[in-house]
């Protein structure tokens, strides 16, 4: 499965390409770039250790053997000394690999705290300057207002970054008015004529809303 980083966001889970299920041997897997600041949940690993129903499969960054998706799961398994885990390959830079698991941990499992989303915010925003809010947003589970709030302390405000991606893939100016000089010329002018106030020097009448004549019922 390949990815792209503005697609991150509309990505479901489990991810496409999840019927292409691999046995992994355990001691190949390495840590994660964990969004999670407090690490692994020790009772959250006993709880899937002790679990009767098969785990999901967990997902691996292709190139550096990493898991994206799954530490709680792979805790478990090791914990059950289990040669082997299922696991579903994921390509694309690391960078992507930490949006997949952001995005991933924020739609199911053991919830992100919020301390959990603002630094993943942050790191993304980091990397990622020109991406919109809505679009991190989107990845972290914030609050747009959470997240332009999150750009301005860090200093990547509107007069460094002059364009953004958006949600949809496509580049926008911050400057609104950039994107107003674009509007045809005639199209302003008619608006600015139908929305001219009527002169004050009309009679009243005129101003008054129009009353249809009621017809009474015959008896």
């Amino acid at each position: 499965m390949s990815v792209q980083a503005h697609q991150v966001y509309e990505m479901p889970y489990p991810p496409a390409g999840a019927n292409h299920v691999e046995k992994v041997a355990v001691s190949s897997l390495l840590g994660g770039n964990s969004p999670r600041l407090n690490g692994e949940d020790k009772q959250h690993i006993k709880v899937l250790a002790e679990t009767d129903q098969p785990l999901p499969p967990i997902l691996v960054h292709r190139g550096t053997m990493r898991v994206i998706d799954g530490m709680h799961r792979l805790r478990a398994a090791q914990s059950l000394g289990w040669p082997e885990i299922e696991a579903v390959f994921c390509d694309g830079t690391e960078e992507e690999a930490f949006l997949l698991a952001v995005k991933a941990n924020t739609e199911h499992g053991l919830p992100l705290t919020l301390a959990d989303r603002e630094a993943a915010a942050a790191r993304i925003i980091s990397s990622n300057p020109e991406h919109s809010d809505r679009w991190i947003a989107a990845i972290t589970g914030l609050a747009n207002g959470t997240v332009g709030a999150i750009r301005r302390r860090l200093g990547y405000g509107d007069d460094r970054v002059k364009a953004r991606i958006g949600r949809d893939g496509r580049i926008r100016p911050v400057d609104s008015t950039d994107g107003r000089r674009l509007a045809r010329p005639g199209r302003l002018r008619r608006r600015r004529r139908r929305s001219t106030p009527c002169p004050r020097s009309w009679p009243a009448p005129v101003l008054r809303p129009l009353r249809w004549p009621t017809r009474r019922p015959r008896r």
